[in-house]
């Protein structure tokens, strides 16, 4: 990558379309939405990007995924539950009024979709649809490598109705299934991530003899 791309990509964030959708998190946002915040999707989209350096995405296709990144957790705007498609559709309505192409539309569209979890054959996956997906996906879950982890747990608890045990629970199923898309997050985060599998073993171990005592 050249030294012109790589001065552009820092350029992203100031993008109008980007810092409009930016203006609407920061103000409109629910404050009881700790982890689901303003500064989660800044943090996403700087990490984005520089996975996508280190995996030599083409300026198109940094500035693709900056749009998702930027837009991924926006239909939590409106709505908690399902808010992937309500995110795709901000973006849609976005990039159409700054001039982008259907094709690029479609791209950033799905990579937004693609961060909704799933559950195939009783495993919580992410699939990835489109060039941009992979650096999305792995900006996105980066947290589980990282000392954030636990921290994210107690957010996603005070964001949500399910106790401490559960989110342990459904966080140890998901760092358990999870893949890294890139290489780049991979080499950067694997290592912890296994270290936080391992401890939150260890608190799931001790909840459940507790709760025999």
């Amino acid at each position: 990558m050249s030294q012109r791309d790589k001065t552009s990509s820092c350029d992203l964030l100031a993008k109008p379309i980007i810092q409009q959708i930016l203006v609407r998190l920061k103000e409109g946002l629910n404050p009881d939405l700790v982890y689901h915040s303003y500064e989660h999707t800044l943090e996403v989209v700087k990490t984005a990007i520089s996975l996508a350096e280190a995996e030599q995405l083409s300026a198109k296709e940094m500035e693709l995924l900056a749009v998702a990144a930027a837009y991924h957790d926006s239909g939590f705007l409106n709505h908690q539950e399902d808010n992937e498609p309500i995110g795709a559709e901000f973006a849609e309505q976005a990039m159409r009024a700054h001039g982008y192409s259907s094709q690029e539309i479609a791209i950033v569209k799905h990579a937004i979709l693609d961060t909704g979890l799933l559950e195939i054959n009783g495993k919580l996956l992410r699939n990835s649809s489109t060039p941009i997906s992979p650096c999305l996906l792995d900006a996105d879950t980066a947290n589980l490598g990282t000392d954030k982890f636990f921290w994210s747990i107690d957010a996603l608890v005070s964001e949500g109705n399910l106790s401490l045990a559960e989110v342990r629970l459904r966080a140890l199923q998901f760092l358990t299934d999870h893949v890294w898309f890139t290489a780049e997050a991979k080499k950067l985060y694997d290592s912890k991530k296994q270290e936080n599998l391992r401890r939150l073993r260890k608190l799931i171990q001790s909840d459940a003899a507790e709760s025999r005592k």
